[in-house]
């Protein structure tokens, strides 16, 4: 009777969902409170649930009120899964509202109904960013790590990769550099493992932060123009609001003011469009210091008073401690002593709070209790799995054994059948197949052999001189008695070196990979605009090294049938052996063009060029030795190797036109339409 009851009140809201397109919200509304009426309470708690999300961005109190009333229900009728979710929801919303203390008080009920697993470590995030928000950087830092010996058993890598990230802002916060530039390695870490465009902001934020500490401000805003321009992409105003105010910062701090004072307009325009009221705050301290700066001390005031009222009805601790040093320093400007003493002693005593050494102590202790766990959890883990290896091994003993005997006496039985039924010619067509089937073998033992003698003599030659030369650079660095005379230079050399190792074990292992088992081609229809985007952008880095000019001039609309992945490392690999050959201050592009059937990519550089008589060894698997690029990078051959393989898998051609001194021309075809 229950379920029938329900199946109606579900088939009767779907029919009032259906309505909406029809008659006004508010016949919506209505139409839910009427069925509230005669609803049973579990039924009750379905539509007050319904009108929450209904109201849960246009009137957040209201959403509150219908929540707190279904919650009420639940507690009732002791329905504890959904009084934690509810406990959830209403904590979500008060968080949005910055109302911290009632937020801290209904995640807290959400454990105390026994919150667990994902859920837990997600509430431990949100309590570790409200304290992170009162400038309680102890109480958020011990949230986080919560958080993460969960996301560390779970391998959660993105999780993981939102806590590091939370962590190395508390530690930024206290000026404690080398600990935040520790976990943002561990989050990009992470991130160079995934394209999701989330991690790549949040890496991109975290080098600006850190860019910014160290005062390279032409790096920061770098780092802060690539977050921006990500942001917009995927239209999160909350993300591009931030990102304007990182810039605002950068360029106040680079002493670049109306640069600043633009940034900081446009952010605090978009922070007000959707009222995020720490972001609120931050615009307005900014806009005071830059407008200090200008000697435009009225507005600066204005500003610096908006910030204070916003950060004491919230209790954002940090702004309100930098807006009283701002207001120190903008009356200390206008010789008004008496104001300027009074906003020095709130923003010390308000340090005090915020950075006491029982607080430092505390974080150090916090951190240190992690590491012990996590240390301790890896030790169990290895015994447990020490344990799984000896039963798996006791149990492949008996089955050896089994099959064994088994395997005797099916030999015995066959060799009493083949004695005294099997006739001559049987025996004959036995042999043949046999040898067949030797012979296969042998061509691919061959084969598999080939592939271990180049795999071994890259490993050998090309890697062993990469990890050498590494080496030594290190050893000379670590020298104290070495006086660097180009630092830069050396520095060049290393990460150019570094690069080299990276590209090397990235097209070793693929080649290697697709020698010895092959790999499955997926042919669908290609954007080759936004591959040719992607890769740019991903070897925008290695160009900008050498000041090359790298240029995507493929036609947004062009489009080919073929394998993604496999285009896209030969894109990749063709744009990277351009900027390896080509001299710094060059140019690197890549275009399109359609001919019958096909379409050409092309990727032309104005490099060193390639002479007449190596070029038939370019795409030859066991003659092409590797080449210095003009940076010193080196190569092995495989990448070019690999290209050709993937394109005439992908029913393309590949080919290359150059002349030495005056660069080269690598390019490839894709089928206009999809062939069997």
């Amino acid at each position: 009777m229950n379920v029938i009851k329900r199946l109606k009140i579900i088939c009767f809201l779907f029919i009032v969902l259906v309505q909406t397109s029809v008659f006004a919200q508010s016949n919506y509304v209505d139409s839910l409170n009427n069925i509230l009426r005669s609803s049973d309470d579990k039924q009750k708690v379905l539509i007050l649930s319904e009108l929450a999300s209904h109201f849960r961005y246009s009137n957040s109190q209201l959403a509150i009120d219908y929540c707190k009333q279904a919650f009420d229900i639940c507690s009732k009728i002791d329905d504890k899964n959904n009084c934690m979710f509810l406990s959830k929801t209403i904590a979500s919303l008060y968080f949005n509202q910055s109302n911290f203390n009632q937020a801290k008080d209904y995640y807290n009920k959400s454990i105390q109904f026994g919150l667990s697993g994902a859920g837990l470590a997600e509430v431990h995030i949100q309590l570790g960013n409200i304290s992170l928000a009162q400038g309680i950087l102890t109480a958020a830092a011990e949230q986080y790590f919560n958080a993460l010996k969960y996301y560390e058993k779970s391998k959660d890598e993105n999780a993981k990769l939102n806590a590091y990230s939370l962590l190395a802002a508390v530690f930024e916060r206290q000026n404690n550099f080398s600990k935040a530039i520790e976990y943002n390695i561990k989050a990009l870490s992470i991130y160079e493992h995934s394209k999701n465009k989330f991690r790549l902001i949040s890496s991109y934020d975290n080098i600006g932060n850190i860019y910014l500490r160290q005062k390279n401000y032409s790096k920061a805003k770098l780092f802060f123009m690539k977050s921006l321009q990500v942001y917009r992409e995927i239209k999160n105003t909350a993300g591009e609001a931030s990102t304007l105010h990182n810039l605002a910062k950068a360029n106040y701090e680079h002493k670049q003011y109306d640069n600043a004072l633009a940034y900081a307009k446009q952010s605090l325009l978009l922070a007000q469009s959707i009222n995020i009221k720490p972001l609120l705050a931050s615009n307005y301290n900014v806009l005071g210091y830059i407008l200090t700066a200008k000697l435009e001390y009225s507005e600066a005031d204005s500003y610096f008073k908006k910030a204070i009222d916003i950060s004491k009805r919230t209790g954002l601790n940090i702004e309100l401690d930098l807006a009283y040093e701002g207001l120190e320093t903008l009356y200390k400007a206008t010789n008004e002593k008496g104001k300027s003493i009074t906003f020095q002693s709130l923003s010390n005593n308000m340090k005090d709070s915020l950075y006491n050494d029982s607080i430092l102590k505390r974080m150090n202790t916090l951190e240190a209790d992690f590491e012990a766990k996590s240390k301790q959890s890896e030790i169990e883990l290895l015994k447990s799995e020490s344990e799984l290896i000896n039963l798996q091994r006791q149990e492949e003993r008996r089955v050896r054994n089994f099959l064994l005997v088994f395997s005797t006496l099916l030999l015995t039985l066959f060799a009493v059948v083949v004695f005294f039924f099997i006739k001559n010619k049987r025996i004959a067509n036995a042999l043949e197949k046999q040898n067949k089937e030797i012979i296969i073998q042998k061509e691919q033992l061959t084969q598999l052999n080939n592939v271990k003698d180049r795999f071994f003599s890259i490993i050998s030659h090309d890697l062993r001189n990469n990890l050498t030369s590494m080496k030594l650079y290190f050893e000379l660095i670590s020298n104290k008695n070495y006086k660097p005379s180009d630092e830069k230079h050396l520095t060049g050399e290393i990460a150019s070196s570094v690069n080299n190792t990276i590209d090397l074990l990235e097209n070793l292992l693929v080649w290697a990979s697709e020698q010895i088992k092959g790999k499955a081609i997926n042919i669908v229809r290609l954007n080759l605009f936004e591959i040719a985007n992607d890769n740019v952008a991903l070897l925008n880095g290695n160009a900008a090294q050498k000041n090359i000019e790298l240029e995507n001039l493929v036609d947004e609309d062009s489009f080919a049938y073929g394998d993604l992945d496999t285009i896209n490392l030969v894109v990749r690999n063709l744009i990277s052996n351009a900027i390896k050959f080509t001299h710094e201050g060059g140019s690197v592009s890549i275009s399109s063009q359609i001919t019958g059937e096909f379409i050409h990519i092309s990727v032309l550089d104005n490099g060193v060029g390639i002479s007449s008589d190596k070029i038939p060894l370019l795409f030859t698997q066991y003659k092409n030795n590797s080449t210095k690029g003009t940076g010193n990078e080196k190569g092995t051959g495989l990448g070019l190797m690999l290209c050709k393989e993937y394109v005439e898998k992908n029913k393309g051609q590949i080919w290359v036109e150059s002349e030495q001194g005056k660069g080269s021309c690598f390019l490839f075809s894709l089928p206009l339409q999809h062939q069997n």
